[in-house]
């Protein structure tokens, strides 16, 4: 792959995936804490396979986990 197409995949990858975070958002409003952790822990396993497929880049999954772990401190960590 050509550093230019890994360039653009990792964009889009990146999206798209922020978007599946905003779908989380707006999908727990009625959720358990331990609904809300298992929502956190797929999003951050497939993070992870993305990032070890080279799907994304260092920086793009970075970000992710950032923005994970932003949602654990919110919704995990405030409620014990």
């Amino acid at each position: 792959m050509t550093t230019l197409h890994a360039k653009k995949l990792h964009q889009e990858t990146l999206a798209a995936f922020k978007g599946k975070i905003k779908a989380f958002d707006k999908n727990i409003k009625h959720s358990s804490k331990l609904e809300i952790e298992r929502m956190l822990d797929k999003l951050e396993r497939s993070s992870d396979r993305l990032y070890n497929n080279q799907c994304l880049n260092l920086a793009g999954y970075k970000s992710l986990l950032d923005l994970i772990m932003n949602r654990r401190e919110k919704h995990i960590f405030d409620c014990l």
